[in-house]
């Protein structure tokens, strides 16, 4: 994937001291675990199968997209770049199946530069259920599918995320509700750039954490910055376009993985809040 074990964020987070003077447009991906068919218009799908990664193609019977190389999703992923800064593809959907870890097409697609420069995560879609295959892809959505009724065991094995029963609402862009997660931060202060970026890649390299997700309010930036990580791997920033409509900037981070320490992030953040 990449020569450095840590992904391509902490060298973007070393070499600038600026950050950019506008955000940058990029296709949006989706990593869908156990779902199902998703299918829009504009939305090229890359599914997981015993052999391989295939694109546009009706989901594989059978199989298992976790026996896949990774280097076949970064394969297919790499294929479409072409056709992503054409303006051809819309979005694009990583459908693995129900019994794969959906945190390595995570790492997959954060720890490789030239796809994140094109490629941004719109988010972790994974069925909802209560075994341990479904704890694993529950733990780092940020939205979970589930029928018309929902346990009250999916509801907490990630409980910021949203619960839907329609694929339809899967784009939509709010996606988290931090005030209901144990393991979220809420900062109204502005953070110090690059200090935030270094503590985030020091919590990724400390901490038990999953996946980190969520935007950040950064002094003198008029515009919210996206962050995610999966395993050590964090993703360059990126710059939103705006805030929500009548919503004060703030920080709205969700740390996600057994054994968060969140009293360890709440010290840490305190240098990034004032730090250099």
């Amino acid at each position: 994937m990449t020569d450095t074990p840590f992904g391509p964020g902490l060298a973007w987070i070393e070499r600038t001291v600026a950050l950019p003077d506008r955000p940058e447009p990029r296709t949006p991906v989706l990593v869908a675990a156990g779902v199902g068919p998703i299918a829009e218009p504009g939305t090229v799908v890359l599914t997981g199968g015993p052999s391989g990664w295939v694109a546009d193609q009706p989901v594989s019977q059978g199989g298992c997209a976790c026996c896949v190389p990774q280097g076949g999703l970064q394969r297919g992923l790499r294929a479409l770049l072409p056709r992503a800064r054409r303006g051809e593809v819309a979005r694009v959907v990583v459908e693995t199946a129900a019994d794969a870890d959906p945190l390595a097409a995570l790492v997959t697609l954060l720890g490789d530069p030239a796809l994140m420069a094109v490629f941004r995560l719109a988010g972790v879609a994974a069925a909802g259920g209560v075994d341990e295959h479904a704890r694993r892809r529950i733990m780092v959505a940020d939205t979970i599918v589930a029928g018309p009724m929902v346990p009250d065991a999916v509801r907490a094995g990630n409980p910021a995320a949203r619960v839907i029963k329609d694929l339809g609402a899967l784009w939509r862009e709010a996606r988290f509700d931090p005030d209901q997660a144990a393991n979220a931060l809420t900062l109204s202060d502005p953070l110090a750039w690059p200090a935030a970026g270094r503590w985030l890649d020091h919590i990724v390299r400390q901490q038990a954490v999953s996946r980190i997700t969520g935007v950040l309010h950064i002094a003198g930036c008029p515009w919210p910055m996206a962050v995610d990580t999966a395993g050590h791997h964090l993703a360059p920033p990126l710059l939103l376009p705006a805030w929500p409509a009548g919503a004060a900037p703030r920080s709205r981070l969700v740390f996600m993985g057994d054994g968060v320490d969140m009293a360890a992030i709440r010290t840490g953040i305190r240098t990034a809040a004032w730090g250099p």
